[in-house]
């Protein structure tokens, strides 16, 4: 060690610099301070003590040796930096980017300011100024893969999506082991409903980092997305193996077994979620839908109520409350309930409908002499159950738009209480009010024992009537429509829909069966193919109109869930609707009558997944009803 007193500071100062730089932290330190004991006025070796100090973890002492050193210098860009990333470290986030700002001034190519500038406006939520900063930084130095990262990392906060998907991309072009980008694109290919480029963006990250369960848990989420489960369980499970005690993961995990239908397992996960996030109101929330699943109502309600008294405003815990009330007939609780759905992600998914800027109808205000637009929101199935109340509404003495789905326009032409029909995205008339369909049971106060259930409120068109009377000819046996499956992209589908291979034996053959599928899936055309007597018409998919005609040339149309049974049903017809275990809201519980519906029929499961009961009961009571001497068709 030199004598203090050799008087010789440049050497204590090379010595400190050398011991800083082998890592010694101590000795350069004691260095510094000889140079200074010796040379006190001397802010480069301030600035240097002050990271000594700071490396140390002795902030206060590094920001102070810091000041000392601007006192001396204001104009030291090098010190100002340094102090500024010391304020950061300490959470003082306006000191830090006054600092950095003071240094930029000083430096305008300081590339390394303008960056963590911006990484500092960022904790600040600053994001406008974050942006800017960080194209700054770009703008001396284009191959700065971090500010392309963090600049999207903020793009994608403020939903700049485009921009924030591009930025990703540049810095991983520039930085191919950039493991964060990749995940973050995963995770923004992901909210953009790109989930095949989600699950590849997280393969790249786990490619670099296979001890990544937060990647794993993503790319489980975007496999369920893409209907690949098993592979989705095992992302689940890679993900736990990592991190046993990860709540989302148990989360995720359980929305993706109740997907499947595997409710007790699913309840278990969502349980694991709980034990370590007893105020995880979203897996309260879930769970108290898996309950519903297995028919423990009153149990799924408690849930929901949980979820709520820990986040108020969860608008899935309102919906599913509010589903769960209508299942169990209290109309009174259950309908203001509903209005939650505007606010769910699955709605704000589906509804491509701009707000309208006129004031929303819901019964209060008196509405004789207004013009109101009624409006389907969900599936034609909703639209053909709800349309009826456009009767209501224009006895209150109001001039009625209904707007539907195109494919229901022929068929609505003439419906009672309808002023002017118009398709959903064609130009809309004036009006004073407006009214979602599924609002209406609200709007007028209906209750279990108010549905408005007049038979026959759809009428066919006669020219079509005439047209299958004509094709079908004189009727010798009883005619059955037969509907076995819905749209494969419903979120329920795999409750409702059913291979008519499975269903065929169970048909007694002294009827004449007709199609009434709109979107027939290959399976079941095989199916179709090699059972002839199950009349396939092509006029019917022409149109609901066609097929409204055709079911008013039948005796009974059995169904499964989906937009055809609605059909019969408001066509008056017979109708019997094979129903899952697990039921719509709509058809409640325990009970084969609907009250919206007075000619369906309901044939429940007696268990889930329990079809093979219900093919069988349909197959006797339809020999019951027609009678054994229906007609003699031969057994194929």
């Amino acid at each position: 060690m030199l004598d203090p007193q050799a008087g010789d500071a440049g050497a204590h100062y090379r010595q400190a610099n050398a011991h800083k730089d082998a890592g010694q932290p101590e000795a350069a330190l004691a260095s510094y301070d000889l140079a200074l004991a010796l040379r006190p006025a001397w802010p480069q070796a301030l600035c240097n003590r002050g990271v000594v100090l700071a490396s140390m973890g002795r902030l206060d002492a590094a920001l102070d040796s810091y000041e000392r050193a601007l006192q001396l210098d204001p104009r030291d860009a090098i010190t100002h930096y340094n102090r500024a990333g010391l304020l950061a470290a300490l959470r003082r986030w306006d000191a830090a980017v006054a600092g950095y700002s003071r240094v930029v001034e000083l430096d305008p190519g300081a590339f390394h300011a303008h960056f963590q500038r911006g990484n500092v406006l960022r904790e600040l939520r600053r994001h406008a100024e974050a942006i800017a900063a960080y194209g700054a930084a770009l703008a001396l130095r284009p191959d700065f893969a971090a500010a392309h990262f963090n600049r999207g990392v903020v793009l994608q906060a403020t939903g700049e999506t485009a921009a924030a998907l591009g930025d990703y991309e540049r810095a991983l072009a520039l930085d191919p082991a950039l493991v964060q980008a990749y995940y973050n694109r995963g995770n923004l290919l992901r909210e953009l409903g790109r989930p095949a480029e989600a699950v590849a963006s997280y393969d790249g990250a786990l490619a670099l980092r296979r001890d990544y369960p937060e990647a794993w848990c993503n790319r489980g989420v975007a496999l369920r997305a893409l209907g690949r489960p098993q592979e989705a369980l095992e992302s689940f499970d890679r993900a736990l193996a990592l991190r046993p005690a990860y709540a989302e993961v148990f989360f995720n995990r359980g929305a993706l077994l109740k997907d499947l239908g595997r409710n007790a397992e699913a309840l278990s996960s969502l349980d694991g979620a709980l034990a370590i996030r007893s105020d995880y109101a979203e897996a309260w929330c879930n769970r108290g839908a898996t309950l519903l699943q297995l028919q423990r109502q009153r149990e799924a309600l408690d849930n929901f109520d949980r979820a709520l008294a820990l986040q108020p405003a969860l608008a899935e815990a309102h919906y599913n409350r509010a589903l769960t009330l209508l299942l169990l007939g209290d109309y009174a609780a259950g309908w203001p309930a509903h209005e939650w759905r505007w606010k769910t992600r699955a709605t704000r998914a589906f509804s491509d409908r701009e707000p309208l800027p006129e004031p929303l109808w819901l019964g209060r205000e008196d509405i004789r002499g207004r013009r109101i637009l009624l409006w389907s929101e969900q599936g034609l199935g909703d639209t053909l159950q709800f349309c009826r109340y456009a009767e209501l509404v224009a006895a209150r003495g109001a001039q009625v738009i209904l707007e539907v789905q195109a494919p229901l326009v022929g068929l609505l032409r003439g419906l009672a209480g309808v002023s002017q029909l118009v398709a959903r995205g064609a130009p809309l008339p004036r009006f004073d009010l407006h009214c979602p369909l599924m609002s209406l049971p609200l709007a007028c106060g209906t209750t279990l024992d108010s549905v408005p259930a007049r038979v026959g409120y759809v009428h066919s068109d006669p020219a079509r009537v005439a047209f299958w009377r004509e094709r079908l000819g004189p009727r010798s046996r009883p005619r059955i429509g037969l509907v076995w499956s819905g749209n494969s992209s419903y979120g329920n589908d795999i409750n409702r829909s059913v291979p008519l291979a499975d269903w065929i034996a169970s048909l007694p053959r002294e009827f004449d069966y007709f199609c009434l599928q709109r979107d027939i899936r290959e399976a079941d055309l095989r199916t179709l193919a090699t059972n002839p007597w199950i009349a396939t018409c092509e006029e019917e998919y022409a149109g609901f109109d066609y097929t409204a005609a055709l079911i008013g040339e039948l005796d009974l149309v059995a169904s499964v869930d989906t937009s055809i049974a609605h059909l019969a049903a408001a066509l008056g017809q017979r109708t019997w609707l094979l129903q899952a275990y697990n039921p719509d809201w709509r058809w409640m519980l325990e009970r084969e009558d609907s009250p919206w519906y007075p000619t369906l029929r309901l044939f429940r499961q007696p268990a889930a997944g329990d079809w093979h009961s219900v093919y069988q009961r349909i197959g006797v009571e339809l020999r019951g009803y027609f009678g054994a001497a229906a007609g003699a068709g031969a057994a194929g």
